[in-house]
């Protein structure tokens, strides 16, 4: 599969159309913005945390957490160079994926993102953006991308 391949894919599972953008897409999954971009034979998704790591315990959580992609399902945190802020991102070979190994891996990376947004900004990153009380919009299984949006 090719990255174009990778945007069609992915917009039929979202429902709507992706834009494929110099061989990059950007979306959100709830307020996580999430970047998907080709990388030679790999594609590289990078999910902006919100927030710089505010003290050296975090960072310490942060650096535990990737270990053995411990606490982060195949992904690894870093500091994005520009903005300072904490991101998720992982690679994977375009060639070994297919429609639910990718929907697989966007779940996971999507859960992994939300989570730790919500411990490095300290709000509960898994609530909706919709502002409804107590509906658990952590991803799951059956996980059908509601709180997946485009960003403008």
């Amino acid at each position: 599969m090719n990255f174009r391949e990778v945007i069609q894919k992915l917009s039929n599972l979202f429902g709507f159309e992706l834009e494929n953008q110099e061989n990059s897409c950007q979306f959100a999954i709830g307020d996580v913005d999430v970047l998907l971009q080709e990388a030679g034979d790999k594609m590289l998704m990078i999910a902006d945390l919100g927030a710089e790591c505010p003290d050296e315990a975090l960072f310490t959580r942060f650096l535990a957490a990737n270990y053995a992609y411990q606490e982060t399902s195949g992904s690894s945190f870093a500091r994005n160079p520009e903005t300072g802020h904490m991101a998720l991102q992982r690679y994977d070979w375009m060639d070994r994926l297919d429609a639910d190994m990718l929907a697989k891996y966007l779940e996971e990376f999507a859960e992994v993102a939300l989570k730790w947004r919500g411990i490095i900004t300290g709000k509960d990153a898994l609530q909706p953006q919709d502002g409804t009380a107590g509906e658990d919009a952590r991803v799951t299984d059956d996980f059908d991308f509601k709180y997946l949006s485009l960003m403008v």
